[in-house]
């Protein structure tokens, strides 16, 4: 039996009875190397000037405050951050100083270095 599923498609689109509720934090990855630490955060919408980035207390804050555009009526709104904050406890081998952030197709990048004495090094040993 063939059942069409653009009537539901359509009304799942334009349903606006329905109220669609998103996570209110951005999806974070967080990576580390050798040399540092790489934290992602999806954030799409947003202009670079929106963050706030700050340390304080070996803890890494990372929010953004938004204005809402007025005149726009939205059907169906999923990924909205127009404020958030989100804190992060830092290792004691980051480097505060020395962290650097770039805001790319949606995504906040931040790069946290290593402490140059943390840095993991290789030392071959001989044996006798």
């Amino acid at each position: 039996m063939y059942t069409s599923t653009i009537p539901t498609f359509i009304d799942e689109i334009f349903n606006t009875g329905k109220k669609y509720v998103s996570n209110p934090f951005p999806a974070v990855n967080i990576k580390e190397s050798e040399t540092g630490f790489t934290l992602e955060i999806a954030a799409p919408g947003l202009e670079k000037e929106d963050f706030n980035i700050k340390v304080e207390e070996n803890t890494l804050q990372v929010s953004t405050e938004k204005k809402e555009e007025a005149d726009v009526k939205f059907y169906r709104k999923e990924f909205s951050y127009d404020a958030f904050k989100r804190s992060f406890k830092l290792p004691r081998n980051v480097d505060t100083e020395q962290i650097s952030a770039s805001y790319i197709n949606g995504i906040l990048t931040l790069e946290l270095p290593k402490k140059e004495e943390m840095k993991a090094r290789k030392v071959e040993v001989q044996v006798d």
